[in-house]
């Protein structure tokens, strides 16, 4: 008798890239033989997004409201469907999330970024709390306050499963972090040490920086042009050239770092064979770690503007053990450019990117057998 499967259902706040195929394996569901499906709600979550590299294939279904999303769950085999939701389960998304319990789909998240929420001591959260940032921080409670309860009154159910590589995430399925699969696949290459990587966050114009949270651009030149300084200065340093790894979502010309090549696609196996690393609070930092890379946080005063993500790096700095050197007001030829200390290092991994459970497995092996399961 021939299995039949369960329908894989992506409901994604993002129009589908080259990327977000491959974290959630899609080729490789429809290869086990899962009819799988990309429900698009990007217009519907946020309105006039556009991303790089966006795919136009046959399986992306694109749903620009509500009400069509309740349309096709009408017409949809429910039981026999297994819905990956890949929105915040937040007050900004309480109507959607109750669409989808009262019409009782299994929900399923898969938490591909692992190590952006970290263990930070208390002590070291007031430290980096700023006055301005109050405000948001009240409204964010308020908010959540209020989604719980209209959850609670409107009896929405949360997620069914959830597939994560970190430890702070209540009755998960430990996974891998992308990261971590990709770092084994490199292993086989060998260390050139012949650049200095940038991992690139794609400030200011990062599109969930505009779309989902709402900032205010900041300056995209004097940010870039404070870099191109301080490359110039490490390559006459170190006598390397430093590379971008740009971001996934970015879509430089080519010109905003200098004559520097700016790679996307290809960030694992940049941080494999470099020297050593620079990046701001990079999700990223996993490959310098996980290739125990010299390496270093950095920031300038246009990306300290952003009160949010400053306190970012200064968490990511606490955890990591590092310091951060601000590249406009230092002088940045006395910076140290060191490893991680080994404990701290052992622990993030432990941590964040893989368990004993998953670490010889692989993610997509994992997941379908799962899926087959339901």
């Amino acid at each position: 008798m021939i299995e039949q499967l369960k329908k894989i259902i992506i409901i994604c706040h993002e129009p589908l890239t080259i990327r977000i195929r491959s974290n959630f394996y899609i080729e490789e569901y429809i290869n086990a033989g899962f009819n799988v499906e990309y429900w698009d709600l990007s217009q519907a979550i946020y309105p006039g997004i556009k991303l790089a590299d966006q795919l136009d294939v046959s399986y992306v279904k694109k749903i620009n409201d509500l009400d069509s999303l309740k349309r096709v769950l009408d017409v949809e085999d429910i039981v026999n469907s297994i819905f990956i939701v890949e929105v915040n389960y937040s007050w900004n998304n309480r109507f959607l999330f109750k669409v989808l319990s009262d019409k009782q789909c299994y929900m399923v998240r898969i938490d591909m970024y692992g190590n952006t929420v970290l263990n930070v001591p208390l002590k070291s959260k007031l430290a980096g709390l700023s006055i301005s940032r109050i405000p948001d921080i009240l409204l964010r409670q308020i908010q959540q306050r209020r989604f719980d309860l209209f959850t609670k009154r409107n009896k929405v159910k949360g997620y069914d499963k959830i597939f994560s590589s970190s430890y702070l995430v209540m009755n998960r399925v430990p996974i891998n972090h992308p990261d971590y699969e990709s770092y084994k696949r490199t292993l086989e290459f060998d260390s050139e040490d012949k650049y200095i990587v940038f991992l690139d966050v794609f400030f200011p114009l990062h599109p969930d920086l505009i779309y989902m949270f709402g900032y205010e651009k900041i300056s995209a030149y004097c940010y870039q042009q404070s870099l191109t300084a301080f490359f110039d200065k490490m390559e006459k340093r170190f006598n390397l050239p430093v590379v971008i790894a740009a971001h996934p979502k970015s879509n430089y010309i080519g010109t905003e770092f200098g004559n520097r090549k700016i790679l996307k696609g290809d960030t694992v196996s940049l941080v494999r064979k470099a020297a050593m690393v620079f990046l701001h609070s990079s999700n990223s930092v996993s490959s310098a770690i996980l290739n125990d890379k010299p390496f270093e946080l950095i920031t300038n005063n246009e990306y300290n503007k952003n009160g949010l993500i400053k306190n970012t790096l200064n968490k990511l700095a606490v955890v990591l053990g590092k310091c951060i050197y601000n590249i406009d007001e230092i002088d940045v030829n006395t910076m140290e450019v060191k490893r991680m200390d080994p404990q701290k290092r052992a622990e993030y991994i432990n941590s964040y990117l893989a368990s004993k459970e998953t670490m010889n497995t692989s993610n997509v092996d994992l997941l379908i057998a799962e899926f087959k399961k339901m």
